[in-house]
């Protein structure tokens, strides 16, 4: 309320006003520029900036030859003369590139203070903001960024001195032609010490206001008090608006007081939000304590610019990649390649800045995300070679994959059982068995039909031990020539197995018997036994094994019970047990 806003209105050349017409040269008597001229100082009319006390005016030095801004009081009161002479008491103890320097102090005609200053023509960051915040792409302004760390060292330099500003806004912040930035109007200066323009009462701009400013208790004002202020100008810079915005003076004084953190918008980069909070803390303690920390913050986002925009990115890519596992897609190649492209964008950001938290913070969220996509799909290998990227892992992640790992396992144990049983992959293996066991069958019963008919009915053991012979041959030649597709599973090696023993034992019957003179019908009843305990072992690879097995050894009983029945069932069985197996194994196809 007492600051003194300097707003450039109009350019002055003060030469139309003021004649000088004593050249320089080298014939120039010395006391011919001294006299007349002498620290004199010529005020005009051209007002450069206004303020609640006071007023900036052009004027023109004659010794040195230059422009000048002359500040005075608005209206004759010893309280305002003697605020302007505290003002220029505490600015004229800063001597700093960002501060804009007093020339004299000296008295006019009328006894009122004047303060002869540097004169700034430019424009204020406030006249500037709206350039900025115009364009269709909101970009964060890097060189008014840049520009406010020269007031954040003009700020230090004050500190030092024990000087606080109090009213640090972007109206008090010049950008002169020639990209000259000054901290102005130190109007509300203190000195921490000696108490210089510590007056009583809530002085700043409402909109700006620090919390211990509400008090109006100079003692609570402290260098961190000029922190929350560079904080809320920060914060006008990027936004566009004041950080207390209430459309009421006591509505604003509430945002001031509460001081809450804000939720930047996504377009402002979550590091220069962190920044602005912890800036424009309530609690003086929890802010940075001294204006540098703050700089040294700002330059270390700034010099991290190109990562930090590489983390947005991502961040960015990341929620429309989070929408992509929910729709599961089926084509997975797009959704890794997706993670691929979000990752590298995360790791370059890391491998510019290894400090920078948030890309640590989202490629391990991205992790996550992935580790979780591969257990939902059990594919516990490669959420393994993600896991253990994470550093430290969440106990409710290790134990969903502890949970996969055991399923996974069983899974794998079923699907190898099956491998193991497939009937498809040693089809082709089984069907060259049966069809060779088949076509024996058929020549076997054909033979002794035509051997009874045309030779003798007689079946002796000498009979038996040739014809089993012949069929075991044709069994042993259907395993030899399908072993390659029978021994691909345990299946068909199981069967493959089972009809080598078999065939085996029936040709070792048949000879056991013929050497010992048993009788031909006990062997063929033995056969039968033998052909029933071969089909119940291949149950799995025929699907009407247990009732061949089955029907072959009611044929053995019969056999034992009616020995004269044993050739004619023993033939049945043979040719029924391969013609069952064979349809069987075309039913399959």
């Amino acid at each position: 309320m007492l600051s003194l806003d300097l707003t450039v209105y109009k350019t002055f050349n003060p030469r139309t006003h003021v004649g000088m017409n004593t050249e320089v040269t080298e014939n120039t008597a010395l006391q011919e520029l001294l006299g007349h001229y002498e620290t004199q100082t010529v005020e005009t009319d051209v007002c450069l900036g206004k303020g609640g006390m006071g007023i900036v005016l052009c004027g023109q030095q004659t010794l040195p030859d230059r422009e000048v801004a002359i500040k005075k009081v608005l209206k004759p009161s010893n309280t305002y003369q003697r605020m302007l002479l505290q003002e220029a008491q505490i600015t004229g103890q800063l001597e700093h590139p960002n501060i804009v320097p007093i020339h004299q102090i000296k008295r006019d005609d009328n006894g009122d203070i004047l303060i002869i200053m540097k004169k700034v023509q430019g424009k204020t960051l406030m006249e500037l903001l709206p350039s900025f915040h115009k364009k269709e792409t909101y970009q964060i302004p890097v060189e008014q960024l840049q520009q406010l760390m020269l007031i954040c060292h003009a700020l230090e330099y004050a500190h030092s001195k024990e000087i606080v500003h109090r009213d640090i806004k972007l109206e008090n912040i010049m950008v002169g032609n020639f990209n000259e930035v000054f901290l102005m109007d130190w109007g509300l200066g203190m000195h921490l010490v000696n108490q210089i323009g510590a007056n009583p009462g809530i002085v700043g701009t409402p909109s700006y206001l620090a919390p211990e400013m509400l008090s109006g208790d100079p003692e609570n004002i402290d260098v961190r008090t000029d922190v929350y202020l560079m904080g809320a100008t920060i914060h006008h810079l990027l936004m566009g608006t004041p950080r207390h915005d209430g459309t009421k003076v006591r509505e604003t004084l509430e945002q001031a007081h509460a001081s809450a953190p804000i939720d930047y918008p996504p377009h402002i980069p979550f590091i220069f939000g962190n920044i602005l909070n912890k800036a424009c803390a309530q609690q003086k303690s929890q802010r940075y304590q001294c204006v540098t920390d703050l700089r040294l913050a700002l330059e270390e986002a700034l010099e991290h610019w190109e990562a930090i925009q590489l983390t947005e990115r991502a961040e960015i890519a990341l929620v429309h990649f989070k929408f992509q596992l929910k729709d599961q897609p089926e084509d997975s190649s797009t959704l890794f390649r997706t993670f691929l492209r979000i990752r590298t964008i995360l790791e370059s950001a890391i491998e510019m800045w290894k400090g920078n938290t948030l890309a640590k913070d989202r490629l391990e969220e991205l992790l996550y995300l992935m580790i979780e996509y591969h257990i939902d799909r059990l594919e516990v290998s490669s959420a393994e070679s993600l896991f253990a990227e994470i550093s430290s892992p969440a106990p409710a992640l290790l134990k969903r994959l502890a949970v996969a790992q055991t399923e996974y396992k069983k899974l794998s144990s079923a699907h190898e059982r099956a491998q193991e049983y497939d009937p498809l992959q040693s089809k082709s293996g089984r069907k060259t068995l049966i069809v060779s066991l088949a076509a024996s069958s058929v020549s076997l019963v054909s033979f002794a039909f035509a051997y009874s008919f045309f030779v003798s009915q007689e079946v002796t053991t000498l009979r038996l031990m040739f014809t089993g012979s012949v069929v075991s041959i044709a069994c042993l030649v259907g395993i030899f020539v399908g072993r390659k597709t029978l021994l691909s599973n345990k299946l068909g090696a199981q069967m493959a197995k089972t009809f080598t023993i078999t065939s085996l034992l029936a040709t070792f019957n048949h000879w056991v018997g013929h050497l010992n003179f048993e009788a031909p019908n006990a062997i063929m009843a033995m056969d039968m036994f033998i052909l029933a305990a071969a089909f119940s072992m291949v149950r799995d690879s025929i699907r009407s094994a247990y009732k061949i097995a089955l029907m072959s050894a009611v044929s053995g009983c019969i056999g034992v019970l009616y020995p004269n029945l044993s050739h004619p069932l023993l033939l049945a069985t043979i040719l029924f047990s391969t013609m069952w197996a064979l349809m069987d194994w075309y039913r399959e196809e």
